[in-house]
């Protein structure tokens, strides 16, 4: 029997914060309508809940386990050597942000804004990426585990050194994506966008 992947849960005990603070192990808080002006590193964050937050510095070796994003901006910031476990980004906009040396695990990217989201040297393991918007977006040398993708655009979005072997992409929209033909075996199509990844191979159908 497959094991059934451990994702986000709710808490039903917060405490509410308006800073981080200088204890830069966070557990159990919510912060809400909050606006984080400060690069922030070194900080572990366990059970937590933004909501409705702004973002305005990066995360720098950072560490999230069980931690919700819901309605928040995080547009245009850099995520660099973190750890995202177990956690959930729902109704986010993540337009133009960097994620780079980083693995995501057991997470779910939901109804969310990621346009030209920029992935460098990240691995995605057993995570679900739904109703959201990733067109133009730069993938480089990433590793695809177990990734599932329902309703995403990734329409424009350029694969570099990253491999879709397994990778369902069935209920994406993959119109002009760029990626090199040896990173295509083992990907999972139906049979229109079986047509749009022909025409990358250069095969010409009459």
């Amino acid at each position: 029997m497959k094991k059934e992947i451990s994702r986000y849960e709710d808490i039903s005990t917060l405490y509410d914060e308006i800073s981080l603070g200088d204890d830069q192990v966070v557990v159990y808080k919510k912060f809400e309508n909050i606006t984080f002006d400060e690069k922030i590193k070194f900080y572990s964050f366990e059970n937590c809940v933004f909501i409705n937050c702004e973002f305005k510095g990066s995360f720098i070796n950072c560490t999230f386990h069980n931690v919700k994003f819901s309605k928040c901006e995080l547009s245009n910031i850099i995520f660099d050597g973190c750890g995202i476990g177990k956690s959930l980004l729902e109704s986010c906009r993540m337009v133009g942000s960097t994620i780079i040396n980083s693995k995501i695990t057991s997470s779910n990217i939901v109804n969310s804004n990621l346009l030209m989201i920029n992935l460098d040297k990240v691995t995605l393991d057993n995570n679900i990426f739904e109703n959201t918007k990733m067109s133009n977006a730069n993938i480089t040398n990433v590793s695809m585990i177990n990734t599932s993708f329902y309703n995403v655009d990734l329409t424009s979005s350029e694969f570099i050194t990253t491999s879709l072997r397994g990778v369902d992409l069935r209920d994406a929209k993959i119109n002009d994506i760029l990626i090199a033909p040896e990173f295509l075996r083992g990907v999972i199509v139906n049979q229109v966008q079986a047509i749009e990844f022909i025409n990358l191979l250069g095969i010409v159908v009459k």
